[in-house]
């Protein structure tokens, strides 16, 4: 088993070799005032835009969507989406 280290034990960190591993943590409170995730582009990781949809047609009642989203990067307005979650700690 891989030894254990406290947070604080890490800083300076030790190693700038990239690793793998492992975080056990609890969650002492939820940060509601900032978003804790939002969506991203798949293929490059960006943050999506949320753009209007512009292809709505008003007569059509089933068709609720009022927008899109678009990557920047991929310039692309049917990208795969991804939730990445906000990670800070104190």
């Amino acid at each position: 088993m891989a030894a254990m280290n406290l947070i604080p034990e890490l800083k300076p960190f030790k190693s700038r070799q990239v690793e793998k591993c492992t975080v056990m943590a609890s969650i002492a409170a939820i940060e509601s005032d900032m978003g804790w995730y939002y969506l991203s582009c798949k293929v490059c990781a960006k943050k999506m835009l949320t753009v209007p949809n512009d292809t709505i047609d008003d007569d059509d009642e089933d068709n609720v969507v009022s927008h899109i989203y678009y990557c920047p990067k991929c310039k692309t307005y049917t990208p795969k989406l991804l939730p990445r979650f906000v990670f800070s700690s104190y």
